[in-house]
């Protein structure tokens, strides 16, 4: 991500690309198999996947800083498929001590929108505690 005029839609969409062109279809229908409904999966481990997310935030908080990797992750929640998503949710991963309110309130808008059926067929996974497991006082002061 070495291009200075790269916005956050720009790099949402070639994370998209590296996640299409990178799973595993096989593993994507054993991940069907586990939502009652019908996702959208390209077949990431979630290893994998959580290394990916950290090497992209490493790299792009240095360059870009912490406001546009949440940005980045904004733009990737706001897709359909389960490992944009995911890796929106890891993006922000430990890192709630670079977060204020502001930040706060944009990650609760996203619980909420989930809880209108934005996650269909993801209700066992929280990303909220996701995001706020290190310091949930602060989600907290915001949620209410």
């Amino acid at each position: 991500m070495s291009n200075r005029a790269t916005t956050p839609q720009q790099a949402a969409a070639g994370i998209r690309r590296v996640l299409r062109d990178g799973g595993s279809s096989e593993h994507a229908a054993g991940v069907q198999w586990f939502f009652k409904e019908e996702i959208k999966s390209h077949g990431w481990y979630t290893a994998a996947l959580r290394k990916a997310a950290r090497q992209f935030r490493r790299s792009v908080a240095r360059e870009r800083g912490m406001d546009f990797v949440v940005q980045v992750a904004g733009k990737l929640f706001a897709g359909w498929n389960l490992e944009e998503k995911v890796f929106a949710v890891f993006l922000l991963e430990k890192q709630t001590q670079n977060f204020g309110e502001d930040e706060f309130r944009l990650f609760v808008s996203w619980l909420r929108w989930r809880r209108r059926g934005g996650l269909r067929g993801v209700d066992s996974w929280d990303a909220g505690a996701a995001i706020l497991s290190r310091d949930c006082s602060a989600g907290e002061s915001v949620a209410r």
